[in-house]
């Protein structure tokens, strides 16, 4: 099969993604809705012995709302860039997190959904390495097609991909993408490739392969670390 190649590569995709995972490590649980503090440095991981689980959404629409409770909160404006949702044996839905941006913001929102609760955080822009974006810039962030697949569909149409790409593990983790914030390009003021969300599919490992989220159709193959 000939693969087309991705517009960003899948490499440098996981390899932010886990920067911003590091340093939106929850600082403080959000049930009640109370504010976020604007720490720059993830604080201590809190007690959450003998906290009460709470059911965790079945669905990416699901999902999707839970998220959005949060963002209209948070700032006007605030579009979706990236939803990452774990997914488990069965085909389940575990964690998932969501990140927003919003014009001409210096942060980011991260919405950690888990059997605690719903968490937010707030790291800044620079903390990860990004330079501020523009709020016409925000606005061109593509809505998430209404036909996208759930994590579970796509899951299990990775693993033919797999195949093709000479992947082994089971699928674990989909992530759903548009390339912001890293395609931004402060120096020309455009967004470096054109915005357009894609599905990466991957294992525990972090090898997987890069889908269409609506057709699940291959468009790129993604090697593990090393």
């Amino acid at each position: 099969m000939r693969l087309r190649r991705w517009r960003m590569p899948a490499t440098v995709l996981v390899a932010v993604l886990g920067t911003v995972a590091a340093a939106c490590q929850p600082v403080e649980d959000f049930d009640d809705l109370g504010d976020a503090p604007d720490s720059e440095a993830p604080a201590e991981e809190p007690d959450r012995r003998g906290a009460p689980h709470v059911a965790l959404p079945t669905t990416l629409a699901e999902t999707l709302e839970r998220g959005e409770d949060e963002a209209v909160q948070w700032q006007n404006g605030a579009r979706l860039a990236e939803v990452v949702v774990d997914v488990t044996d069965d085909g389940g839905l575990a964690e998932g997190r969501l990140i927003y941006l919003a014009p001409d913001a210096d942060r980011i929102l991260t919405v950690s959904i888990t059997r605690e609760g719903v968490r937010r955080d707030r790291p800044t822009l620079e903390t990860l390495g990004l330079p501020p974006i523009p709020g016409p810039a925000v606005e061109d962030l593509p809505q998430l097609p209404a036909a996208t697949r759930e994590p579970a569909d796509l899951a299990a149409a990775a693993a033919e991909a797999f195949a093709e790409c000479g992947v082994e593990g089971r699928p674990a983790t989909v992530y759903y993408a548009t390339g912001a914030p890293v395609a931004w390009n402060a120096d020309t003021g455009r967004w470096a490739t054109p915005l357009e969300w894609t599905a990466t599919v991957t294992t525990e490992e972090g090898a997987g392969a890069v889908l269409d989220p609506v057709h699940a159709t291959v468009i790129d193959c993604l090697a593990g670390p090393g």
